[in-house]
C-alpha cells in the first residue's frame, strides 16, 4: 500500500523545519555577540572572501548584535560614536606622540628615532614569563608560564598585571601594543572595553592629609585629569562619563612607568593607585622597571619581559636593515668576540646598533661610540623645538654631545 504525504500531514515537519532554523540562526548571533566578532567580515575580507560581501556581512552581523546587545536608540548611537571616536583617536595619538616628541619617552624608549628605524610600536614580538599573584620565592619559577599574548593573559587575569623589564626591553611599547590589541578587538563592538593609558611621571598634584580615606576619589581624578589634557573631543567625554563606565565594567587602566613616579611618597601614590580595583575598573596593568617593582605593594599577576634570543635578533634586524645585510649585522652582532653581544638582547640597544650600522656600516667598537651617533640624532631633532636652549651651540655643542654619549647608558 502507497501512503501519500499530503500538505496537511507535512506541516507539522515545515513547522519543525523551521523552528530548528530560526534557533541555529539565533545560537550563532548569540555566540557571535558572547566573542565579541561583529567585525569578522572584514578580517575575512583580507583572507579569501570578496571585500565587498563580507563588509556586508560584517556589517549586518554588527547591526543585528548592537540591536541584541545594547538597544537604547539615538542616545546609545551617540555614545558609541563618541567611544569608537575615542577607541581610534588612541591609536592616531601613539602613532603621532613618537613621531613628533623626539625629548619624550613616548614608547618605551629614552628618544624616538628617525621614523625609517624606530617605528611606532614594536617589531618583533616580546615572550613574556608570566607569575600567578600568590607565587612567591622557590617555587614561583615551577608554576610561571611563557606567552607572547599580553591582552589574553590580562583578560583573563583576576588580579591587576605588572609588566616588568630592564631599561629599553620594551615595557611601555608592550603597554601601547596592548591598547593596539584592544582598540582593533572592540572597536566594532557596540559595549566596547574602553583602554586608557596614563603616565605615572605626571601623578605629581600633593595628596592632601587625608589621602587615606579619599584615595579612590584621588586615583580617579587623576586619570581623568589624564583624559582632559587630550585634543580629542571623544576623551573629555570619556572622562565626563567614567563613573559610569566603571560601574559597567568597561574600563581598562594601563599604568606605564610606575617607576617614574615621585620616590618621597611612592608608597602612598601606589596605594592611591591600587584603589582603582575596587571602583569598578575592569582590568588594571602596570609597567615597571625590574629592579623597583615593591613585590609587597598589593597583589600582583607579573609578566616578566624576556630578553631577546638569538631569532628575535636577527629577525629585528632583518626588519630594520633588510634580509641581507640584517643577517650580517645579526652574525657579527651575536659573535662571541663582540665585546657589545649583551646588548642585543635588548630591544632597545638591538635597535641602536642597528641605526648605527645604517650610518657608519659597521658596529661600533664601545658603548659610548655606540651612544653618539644616537646622541647626534636627538639633539639634531630637539634643536626644531621650540624651548630648545639657544646656550648649546658651536663648541658647546660638540662638547654637549661628547659628554651625552658618554653619560647615555649610565
Amino acid at each position: 500500500e502507497i501512503y501519500t504525504l499530503s500538505l496537511h500531514d507535512a506541516l507539522p515537519i515545515w513547522i519543525l523545519g523551521v523552528f530548528l532554523i530560526v534557533f541555529i540562526a539565533t545560537f550563532v548571533i548569540l555566540i557571535l555577540v558572547r566573542h565579541r566578532l561583529p567585525s569578522f567580515g572584514s578580517a575575512v575580507a583580507s583572507n579569501s572572501l570578496n571585500g565587498a560581501v563580507a563588509g556586508a556581512v560584517g556589517a549586518v552581523v554588527t547591526i543585528l548584535v548592537d540591536r541584541l546587545r545594547a538597544p537604547g536608540g539615538e542616545a546609545h548611537s551617540e555614545r558609541l560614536w563618541v567611544e569608537r571616536a575615542y577607541l581610534a583617536n588612541l591609536v592616531k595619538d601613539l602613532d603621532s606622540e613618537a613621531r613628533e616628541h623626539p625629548l619624550v619617552a613616548t614608547s618605551g624608549q629614552v628618544v624616538d628615532m628617525s621614523a625609517h628605524v624606530m617605528e611606532p610600536g614594536p617589531v618583533v614580538p616580546p615572550i613574556f614569563r608570566t607569575f600567578p599573584a600568590a607565587d612567591r620565592g622557590a617555587r614561583a619559577e615551577d608554576r610561571s608560564k611563557l606567552t607572547k599574548n599580553l591582552v589574553k593573559f590580562l583578560l583573563k587575569s583576576s588580579d591587576p598585571v605588572v609588566v616588568l623589564g630592564v631599561p629599553g626591553s620594551g615595557k611601555s611599547i608592550a603597554l601601547q601594543q596592548v591598547v593596539r590589541d584592544l582598540v582593533a578587538r572592540e572597536l566594532n563592538v557596540s559595549r566596547p572595553l574602553l583602554p586608557i593609558l596614563v603616565r605615572l611621571g605626571t601623578f605629581t598634584q600633593p595628596l592632601p592629609p587625608d589621602y587615606l580615606s579619599r584615595s579612590a576619589e584621588i586615583a580617579l581624578e587623576f586619570v581623568r585629569e589624564s583624559l582632559r589634557t587630550r585634543s580629542a573631543a571623544a576623551a573629555q567625554q570619556i572622562a565626563d562619563n567614567l563613573d559610569d563606565y566603571l560601574a559597567q565594567g568597561r574600563i581598562v587602566f594601563l599604568l606605564d612607568a610606575m617607576d617614574e613616579m615621585r620616590r618621597d611618597d611612592y608608597a602612598k601614590r601606589l596605594m592611591i593607585l591600587s584603589e582603582l580595583r575596587k571602583c569598578g575598573a575592569k582590568k588594571l596593568l602596570f609597567a615597571c622597571r625590574k629592579l623597583d617593582f615593591p613585590e609587597d605593594a598589593f597583589r600582583f599577576c607579573r609578566c616578566e619581559i624576556q630578553p631577546f634570543d638569538n631569532r628575535q635578533v636577527r629577525a629585528l634586524l632583518t626588519r630594520l636593515l633588510g634580509r641581507g645585510v640584517g643577517k650580517q649585522v645579526a652574525r657579527e652582532a651575536l659573535a662571541p668576540v663582540n665585546d657589545l653581544r649583551d646588548l642585543a638582547c635588548n630591544p632597545f640597544f638591538l635597535r641602536l646598533l642597528g641605526y648605527f650600522y645604517t650610518y657608519m656600516n659597521r658596529l661600533p667598537r664601545n658603548r659610548s661610540e655606540l651612544m653618539s651617533v644616537h646622541v647626534a640624532e636627538v639633539l639634531d631633532r630637539a634643536r626644531k623645538r621650540p624651548d630648545f636652549p639657544a646656550a648649546i651651540a658651536g663648541n658647546d655643542d660638540m662638547a654637549c654631545r661628547a659628554v651625552l654619549a658618554r653619560l647615555a647608558y649610565m
